[in-house]
């Protein structure tokens, strides 16, 4: 599937952690922008609504948690995909009604297929 212009903010504070994935993306039509952490991706999200959000949980400053919590405040049914290092984060990712949550390392088929999957009915939490 090509998501040709689509845009995705891609958060997290450790940009290495996410580059790999963002130029994946780049390379089949993405328009990626790189946030290092809560409050840039929702300032990001403010500018422009976003198709979807790859957010890390733990974060200095403004967590993953907490800007998803800001964001569904401002951009109603933006999806959001959490992909974290602590799987025992997912029940506070479920809170705040994550559309996916994916442990690291990301597993780049069930990614495309989550992606393509929310992208496909339009889910909205």
């Amino acid at each position: 599937m090509q998501f040709c212009g689509r845009r995705i903010p891609g958060v997290d504070d450790e940009p290495d952690m996410i580059r790999g994935l963002c130029r994946i993306l780049e390379a089949r039509g993405w328009h990626v922008r790189l946030a290092l952490g809560g409050c840039e991706a929702l300032e990001m999200a403010i500018q422009q609504v976003p198709e979807v959000i790859l957010m890390d949980i733990v974060m200095p400053g403004m967590n993953g948690i907490e800007a998803c919590r800001e964001i569904r405040r401002i951009c109603h049914g933006v999806p959001v995909i959490f992909m974290t290092g602590f799987s025992v984060l997912e029940p506070r990712a479920r809170e705040v009604e994550a559309s996916a949550f994916l442990s690291k390392p990301i597993d780049l088929g069930k990614f495309f297929g989550v992606l393509e999957s929310l992208l496909r009915v339009g889910k909205r939490p």
